[in-house]
Protein backbone atom coordinates (compact mmCIF):
# COMPACT_ATOMS: atom_id res chain seq x y z
CA UNK A 1 0.00 0.00 0.00
CA UNK A 2 1.37 3.39 -0.98
CA UNK A 3 0.20 6.83 0.12
CA UNK A 4 0.19 9.67 -2.40
CA UNK A 5 2.70 12.47 -1.79
CA UNK A 6 -0.11 15.03 -2.21
CA UNK A 7 -3.36 14.36 -0.39
CA UNK A 8 -6.40 16.23 -1.70
CA UNK A 9 -10.10 16.27 -0.90
CA UNK A 10 -9.68 15.14 2.70
CA UNK A 11 -12.12 16.38 5.34
CA UNK A 12 -9.90 15.53 8.31
CA UNK A 13 -6.86 13.60 9.47
CA UNK A 14 -6.40 12.14 12.95
CA UNK A 15 -3.04 11.12 14.35
CA UNK A 16 -2.82 9.09 17.55
CA UNK A 17 0.30 8.14 19.48
CA UNK A 18 -0.34 6.51 22.83
CA UNK A 19 -2.75 8.81 24.62
CA UNK A 20 -1.85 11.81 22.44
CA UNK A 21 -4.28 12.85 19.72
CA UNK A 22 -3.92 15.41 16.89
CA UNK A 23 -6.78 16.31 14.55
CA UNK A 24 -6.41 18.48 11.46
CA UNK A 25 -9.54 19.54 9.60
CA UNK A 26 -11.10 22.50 7.84
CA UNK A 27 -11.58 24.28 11.18
CA UNK A 28 -7.90 24.07 12.15
CA UNK A 29 -5.67 21.84 14.22
CA UNK A 30 -6.25 20.50 17.73
CA UNK A 31 -3.64 18.69 19.81
CA UNK A 32 -4.88 16.80 22.85
CA UNK A 33 -2.00 15.37 24.89
CA UNK A 34 -2.59 12.53 27.32
CA UNK A 35 -3.18 14.12 30.71
CA UNK A 36 -2.68 17.64 29.40
CA UNK A 37 -4.64 20.62 28.20
CA UNK A 38 -5.93 20.82 24.64
CA UNK A 39 -4.11 23.22 22.28
CA UNK A 40 -5.86 24.48 19.15
CA UNK A 41 -5.09 26.78 16.26
CA UNK A 42 -8.15 27.84 14.28
CA UNK A 43 -9.40 30.80 12.25
CA UNK A 44 -10.41 32.32 15.59
CA UNK A 45 -6.85 32.23 16.95
CA UNK A 46 -4.61 30.21 19.24
CA UNK A 47 -5.79 28.53 22.44
CA UNK A 48 -2.53 27.43 24.03
CA UNK A 49 -4.19 25.39 26.76
CA UNK A 50 -2.52 27.32 29.58
CA UNK A 51 0.96 26.36 28.34
CA UNK A 52 3.89 28.78 28.20
CA UNK A 53 4.97 30.17 24.84
CA UNK A 54 8.75 29.86 24.79
CA UNK A 55 11.68 30.97 22.63
CA UNK A 56 9.99 34.18 21.45
CA UNK A 57 12.21 36.67 19.61
CA UNK A 58 12.29 40.32 20.66
CA UNK A 59 9.43 42.34 19.21
CA UNK A 60 10.58 45.07 16.82
CA UNK A 61 7.45 46.27 15.02
CA UNK A 62 4.35 47.96 16.52
CA UNK A 63 2.16 44.83 16.31
CA UNK A 64 4.82 42.33 17.50
CA UNK A 65 4.55 40.52 20.81
CA UNK A 66 7.23 41.21 23.39
CA UNK A 67 9.03 38.73 25.59
CA UNK A 68 9.73 38.99 29.32
CA UNK A 69 13.32 40.18 28.86
CA UNK A 70 12.03 43.25 26.99
CA UNK A 71 9.78 44.13 29.94
CA UNK A 72 12.40 43.69 32.70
Amino acid sequence: LRLAKELKGLTSATFTNGGNNTVINGDGMTITPAGGNKVSLTKDGLNNGGNKITNVADGTDPNDAVNKSQLD
